[in-house]
């Protein structure tokens, strides 16, 4: 499935191929989105960021 990522700290964005989720748990689920938008928050992340990554989640 295709993913947009940014590298945090950078104004690097790119769209990536990532593994689809899987279901592991008895309470997960995985949905379907016909639509997604992006907001304010998303285009300060991409012109240098405002937040650090989830721990875990950084370069």
């Amino acid at each position: 499935m295709k993913a947009i990522a940014l590298v945090p700290g950078t104004t690097t964005v790119s769209l990536k191929d990532v593994p689809e989720p899987a279901i592991e748990h008895t309470d997960d689920i995985k949905i379907k989105i016909s639509q997604v938008g992006i907001c304010g928050t998303d285009r300060e992340q991409a012109e240098g960021g405002r937040a650090d990554a989830p721990p875990g989640r950084g370069n």
